[in-house]
Parts: C-alpha cells; sequence; structure tokens
C-alpha cells in the first residue's frame, strides 16, 4: 500500500499540486511501521492516500477551471 500512496504522491509531485504533509505522513508511517504500531501506520497511510489522491483531483479541476477565470 506504501508504495500505491508515494506514486500517487509522486504524481501530485509531478503536476506541482502536492499537498505540504503528505510526505510527512508517510515518512511517519514508515516510522510507526517499524516500531511495529501497524494501526497507526495504516491510520497514516490512508490520510497520505487521501491526500494524495485530492491534489490530483484537484490538479485536474485547476487545469480546467482557470479557462473560466481569465478576462476576456
Amino acid at each position: 500500500f506504501y508504495d500505491s500512496v508515494e506514486c500517487l504522491r509522486k504524481k501530485a509531485a509531478t503536476r506541482g499540486a502536492e499537498w505540504l504533509d503528505t510526505e510527512t505522513l508517510l515518512e511517519s508511517a514508515l516510522q510507526e511501521a517499524g516500531k511495529g504500531h501497524q494501526d497507526t501506520a495504516t491510520q497514516l497511510l490512508m490520510k497520505a492516500h487521501l491526500q494524495a489522491a485530492r491534489a490530483l483531483e484537484q490538479a485536474d479541476r485547476e487545469a480546467q477551471a482557470w479557462k473560466h477565470r481569465v478576462i476576456r
């Protein structure tokens, strides 16, 4: 699951849309997993996944929305 979340995060970062604490959440998830706190690690991964997915959705919306904001 970590790899898929990291992939989403990288996609968002490539598009300039990564949210500020997504990478920190992923790092914290790895630390928690290393300590054996799987439930906490999973919760952090789920939050990071949600942020990365929302960041991509936001990037998609903004890719179109700017056209409506241009003064003609």
